[in-house]
């Protein structure tokens, strides 16, 4: 998995490559995030009630893979108000569950 953001636009692209097997010191196909893997992250506005004066907002999104659930950091947000956008992988993207962690 591998998810492209820039510091000033937001999120920008992403790609899932599933079941990959590669050997020790392998190597992977070059990443072409404007390719036809390459897919647009979803986003969502959220709004958080009950903020105190001068309260800032922190947030971050992961992405359980593989069998284990593992958790693979997409980004990590800047701080803010109560209101912030989001962004993930699209749920057209994302396989059902398939194990209980």
């Amino acid at each position: 998995m591998a998810y492209r953001q820039s510091v000033a636009n937001g999120p920008e692209s992403a790609i899932i490559r599933r079941a990959q097997n590669i050997a020790d010191n392998g190597t992977i196909a070059t990443l072409n995030f404007n390719g036809v893997e390459a897919f647009a992250p979803a986003t969502a506005t959220i709004t958080l009630g009950g903020l105190l004066g001068g309260e800032q907002v922190s947030q971050n999104m992961s992405y359980q893979v593989n069998a284990n659930c593992a958790t693979a950091p997409l980004y990590v947000g800047g701080t803010g108000g109560a209101t912030f956008t989001a962004s993930g992988i699209p749920s057209g993207q994302q396989l059902g569950r398939t194990s209980t962690p």
